[in-house]
């Protein structure tokens, strides 16, 4: 463990020595750059992400502030949605010094994850208190949500909503054209009794909270900019405060809009037109598309407490 706590603790040295230095900007003078505070690093990552990719997500000044704490007890660093914008803002000029302040960032993510594996590791969950049931995993291919009994625990008031989801894009053939289908774009809704969500905390790599929906943003497919991978593995979305006497229950579900799912051409070489191919998504999508409110449901599951809390 104290190999992996090493691993932070250069990272954070780096990170706040690049900051201190000013690293990526100059003042218009020969004057030494001024250091970065969360202030005056927020802002120049907005300004700059409104000129480059204003769809790449900017960290909170909140969250910066914790990246430039002197706490070493703490392990926040930047996540990984956020780190091409710090990238481009430290190393405009710099490949070689981006692409090694980059390996190093890798390695404490790995670093932390082995620690949080090590201090985190999870009391085995109760199917004695709680039921599970996956009703749906429509997918085709492209998603799977399962929902984890909350481990056992004496705080009464609440529990955790832990979730597993994987995405990824499906190979077809659709008229002889070898193709892929791939979701630009998802989101979990819930549903609930006898409890609410809290607030999300800042901690998630690729699922954000809006206002009660809560956005997949990531994994991403090269070069297709495509959901893939697993945004959550048995991971803790939210605690759960109970709001009622009776058994709390909580249905998750997976949803898109109908033209977040799109035909992508396996190779880009093929004769196919523009038109035929939105005739073949917009084919898909329609016969993909039984809710009223126009979007796909790709999965659903549901959490239901067996007996009231107080029993």
């Amino acid at each position: 463990m104290d190999g992996n706590f090493s691993e932070i603790s250069q990272f954070r040295g780096e990170f706040h020595r690049l900051l201190d230095a000013g690293t990526g900007r100059s003042n218009g003078s020969d004057a030494r750059p001024s250091a970065w505070d969360a202030v005056s690093f927020y802002n120049a990552l907005v300004a700059g992400e409104k000129n480059k990719n204003p769809k790449r997500a900017i960290p909170t000044q909140k969250t910066i502030r914790n990246w430039l704490s002197k706490d070493r007890t703490r392990i926040d660093f930047p996540q990984e949605r956020f780190i091409e914008p710090i990238l481009d803002l430290l190393f405009p000029n710099d490949p070689a010094g981006r692409a090694a302040f980059h390996g190093l960032w890798q390695a404490t993510k790995d670093a932390r994850r082995a620690v949080e594996a090590l201090d985190n590791d999870p009391p085995p969950s109760s199917t004695v208190q709680w039921a599970v049931t996956d009703a749906e995993n429509i997918g085709l291919g492209l998603a799977r949500l399962l929902v984890h009994p909350p481990a056992p625990s004496n705080a009464m008031e609440s529990f955790l909503l832990q979730l597993s989801l994987s995405l990824a894009q499906k190979p077809d053939e659709i008229e002889g054209f070898g193709v892929r289908l791939g979701l630009k774009a998802a989101h979990l809704q819930l549903d609930h009794i006898n409890c609410v969500p809290l607030p999300i905390e800042d901690g998630l790599d690729f699922v954000q909270d809006r206002g009660g929906v809560y956005p997949i943003v990531g994994p991403l497919l090269e070069p297709w900019k495509h959901l893939e991978g697993r945004p959550l593995a048995n991971t803790t979305l939210l605690s759960m405060q109970r709001s009622g006497d009776g058994p709390a229950k909580v249905t998750v579900t997976l949803r898109s809009r109908k033209r977040d799912l799109e035909v992508l051409l396996d190779d880009p070489e093929h004769d196919l037109s523009d038109n035929k191919l939105k005739v073949l998504q917009a084919f898909l999508q329609e016969c993909h598309v039984p809710d009223a409110d126009r979007q796909i449901v790709w999965g659903k599951a549901t959490l239901t407490e067996k007996t009231p809390s107080c029993d």
